[in-house]
């Protein structure tokens, strides 16, 4: 045997050896090798290295490490004091250390890699490829901090210091079930697709470098050793002791071609969440998951999923009872998870149920089978048409009602429109059938992608949805359903075109001849489906004329709305939406006089708080009901802090635990996940109150930088108009805490990105407002005047 294929033989054990449990892998590898010494030698010294090799967590405060030498931590490293020494491993340490250097205070995690383990070559590197990993800023990330050298040459590296337990020991610990493992597992999915976003590869994804807080959030750790995908040609680097390869391949979980190559892409990191995955299933996981586990951690980087979010999109499928795209494709796999979900969803039971739920499934079959029996083909027709209609219309208006389940109605929704498009095709559509057509598109595109209601974030597929229901109504004759559902259409693409595209002309054009539209319908036609959507076309000329700074128009339209209560039909009248809407049009008013720098207004905050915990305590899980208790918390939260207000610190707080809640509701909705950076937006306000400058100052700038990489190359113009609205408020932030450097350098970033908007015809009415301030600022930055003037009145 040649020294290659032997060093390949036990490289292979030495694999297989990590699914034997600990205490028995030393009889295992003797049963392995019986008869071949020199193997068991070599495997038995693979063995003793790896146990004695603990990899460092960067980041990770994790107890009870085995200290193998006697040598005292330094006092210091760079602005930071050390406290203590927290883990060790075959690369150097990680630290406790805590920042003294006066101008804030904080704690991180020192990794200092031992004087001489890297070549001059690969530290120059490191600290090159340090820069684009501190742009990582994800709630799934360790936040990279900052970076250097020790005296001795030893690069160290700081990073956020996270209090957690390893990913598998955390689930053994805990006894986590299935749903909260998955749930975890997708956490840390979220993080590997935002690094793989920004063209990084972590490269040694093991349970030791996923952490797992006491709040049950994945954390991923040493990306300070990650580095951007490599490109073919540094095969060799791999085999080289001193190469950062070498230094980032955890046996067990790297990919087979770690071994033979040097050159990474993100499969290695798909094989390697794989690996994970496996490992984090119970034994009774079945058949469905570990098919998942397998295709992730295929042998062949061709075989696996082609991206972590087509992973993560696979165990989405199996939660909501779905086909998962791992599993073959037969027709009986099919037909049961299509009863299976529709069980599931419609909460039907009996037989009764399972027949009904596998007629759908035979008829939706059968339609697509035996289309030529023209016999038949009327009544299949209707059969299908019937189960479309059931599944768009009243599952999911049931499923509406239930939180937590916006990629299940998408799904739920594109299936039925899938059946309506085929039914569309045939020769003899009725008007009646493009009228369900378009209704189906509606909302479709509403789950997709409009930003006030949940949302899957797809505001393209979302315009191109709606374009095409207000196409299928535009062939209709006129009549009040086609005027309500095109006024409906009117009002999603206003909203989409308002916060997807900032377009506020073409939004407020949207908006006004909706509520024409609906204006125009008889009155002997108005029925519970047009009060509906003028409701929601006045809710959305509010957020409009708020978005626009036109608050001026809220009195009238909260009069509007409250005479239009008079004619509300008795479901509308019979449940709490009374009571919601005065919720939300006393959140307005106040809103209204804190901008007009009313007296006391806080306390009008603080009085529709008690309204919203209200009707929160009948409907705690009300994805509705939260969101707009978040704007009332946070809103009230910017005036009490203006106002020096005592409940200020409270509100930031109280705002921060509702979007956590809203996360853990759904954490696939983008209505949801667009509240984060303002929420960190607020707290580094907060922290600006409290006079902790240099805290506040990092935080705000994270939030720029998430909304830079958000950004890219091609300057998407929500992303440039979030950019430009952050830059300011770190430039308030930086002015009150005596920067005036990075003060005046924000705002004159921020005036850039605002005037390329500005000139696209793409900029919002408060964007606007700040983007004079920050011009007024430009002439006193550049001739040392004062600026400590307000950046727009009032701030």
């Amino acid at each position: 045997m040649t020294e290659s294929s032997f060093e390949r033989e036990a490289l292979a054990l030495f694999e297989a050896m990590f699914e034997i449990a600990s205490a028995d892998r030393p009889r295992w590898i003797a049963a392995q090798t019986e008869g071949r010494s020199e193997l068991r030698a070599r495997l038995l010294a693979m063995h003793e290295a790896e146990t004695r090799l603990v990899m460092l967590q960067t980041g990770g405060a994790i107890k009870g490490l085995e200290e193998e030498e006697d040598e005292s931590p330094p006092e210091r490293i760079g602005a930071y004091r050390i406290l203590e020494r927290i883990g060790r491993g075959g690369m150097g340490a990680v630290y406790r250390g805590t920042r003294d250097a006066g101008d804030f205070a904080h704690q991180a995690a020192i990794k200092v890699i031992k004087p001489g383990l890297l070549s001059s070559a690969l530290v120059e590197r490191f600290e090159r490829e340090r820069a684009t990993l501190a742009t990582l800023s994800h709630p799934n990330i360790a936040q990279l901090y900052d970076g250097g050298q020790t005296a001795d040459n030893s690069p160290f590296i700081i990073m956020e210091l996270v209090e957690g337990e390893p990913l598998l020991d955390w689930a053994q610990n805990s006894a986590a079930p299935l749903a909260l493992r998955l749930a975890v597992f997708r956490q840390a999915c979220a993080g590997v697709a935002f690094a793989h976003a920004n063209l990084v590869v972590h490269r040694d994804l093991a349970p030791s470098n996923v952490l797992v807080t006491g709040s049950n959030i994945a954390k991923l750790i040493d990306f300070g050793i990650a580095r951007p995908a490599d490109a073919a040609g540094d095969e060799a680097e791999v085999s080289r002791p001193n190469s950062l390869a070498s230094l980032t391949l955890t046996p067990g979980f790297s990919a087979p071609e770690r071994r033979t190559s040097g050159a990474v892409t993100t499969a290695a990191d798909i094989y390697s969440l794989g690996k994970l995955l496996a490992m984090l299933l119970p034994a009774d996981a079945g058949h469905e998951l570990t098919a998942i586990a397998a295709r992730a951690s295929a042998a062949d980087p061709a075989d696996r999923y082609p991206t972590v979010e087509a992973l993560d999109a696979d165990i989405a499928a199996f939660l909501e009872h779905r086909p998962v795209e791992a599993m073959p494709r037969t027709r009986r796999y099919l037909l049961h998870k299509f009863v299976a979900r529709n069980r599931r969803l419609v909460l039907l039971s009996g037989a009764a149920g399972a027949l009904l739920l596998a007629a759908f499934g035979v008829t939706a079959w059968q339609w697509y089978r035996a289309e030529e029996a023209r016999a038949a083909e009327a009544q299949r027709f209707e059969e299908v048409r019937s189960l479309a209609r059931y599944l768009l219309f009243d599952l999911n208006d049931r499923l509406a009602q239930v939180p937590g389940n916006v990629g299940a109605r998408a799904s739920l929704a594109a299936e039925a429109q899938s059946y309506l498009d085929i039914l569309a095709a045939s020769r003899n559509a009725p008007a009646d059938l493009r009228l369900e057509i378009a209704q189906g598109l509606v909302r479709l595109g509403q789950i997709q992608g409009v930003p006030t209601s949940p949302n899957l974030g797809l505001t393209d597929e979302a315009q191109a949805n709606l374009a095409r229901a207000i196409a299928f109504l535009d062939t209709l004759p006129p009549s009040p359903a086609r005027s309500i559902e095109r006024a409906r259409a009117d009002v999603f693409a206003g909203l989409v075109m308002l916060h997807g595209d900032f377009a506020q002309t073409d939004a407020e054009a949207r908006l006004d001849r909706a509520i024409a539209a609906l204006e125009a319908v008889s009155v002997t036609a108005r029925g519970a489906s047009w009060h509906q959507t003028m409701r929601n076309a006045r809710l959305a000329m509010l957020e409009f004329n708020d978005v626009g700074e036109q608050r001026d128009r809220f009195p009238a339209l909260i009069a509007a709305m409250v005479a239009d209560r008079a004619n509300w039909p008795a479901a509308m009248r019979n449940g709490d939406l009374v009571q919601r809407d005065d919720a939300v049009h006393r959140y307005y008013e106040a809103l209204r006089l804190s901008y007009e720098g009313g007296e006391n207004v806080a306390e009008l905050f603080l009085a529709n708080e008690r309204r919203f915990d209200a009707l929160l305590a009948e409907s705690p899980f009300d994805s509705g009901l939260l969101y707009r208790s978040v704007w009332n918390a946070f809103d009230g939260f910017a005036t009490a802090s203006q106002e020096g207000h005592s409940q200020s610190a409270r509100l930031i707080e109280k705002t921060n635990d509702l979007v956590t809640r809203l996360v853990a509701i759904d954490p696939r909705d983008d209505s949801v996940r667009a509240l984060v950076p303002h929420v960190r937006e607020g707290l580094a306000q907060n922290l600006r109150d409290q006079e902790r400058y240099g805290e506040a100052i990092a935080m705000q700038q994270g939030v720029v930088a998430g909304h830079r990489a958000a950004m890219g190359s091609e300057r998407e113009t929500r992303a440039l108009g979030n950019t430009a609205f952050s830059l300011g408020i770190l430039g308030i932030i930086a002015r009150d805490a005596g920067n005036r450097a990075l003060a005046c350098a924000s705002w004159r970033e921020g005036a850039e990105l605002f005037t390329i908007a500005e000139a696209r015809g793409e900029i919002l009415g408060f964007q606007q407002a700040m983007l004079d301030g920050m011009r007024l600022k430009r002439a006193p930055c550049e001739n040392g005047g004062p600026i400590d003037t307000p950046l727009r009145a009032p701030e």
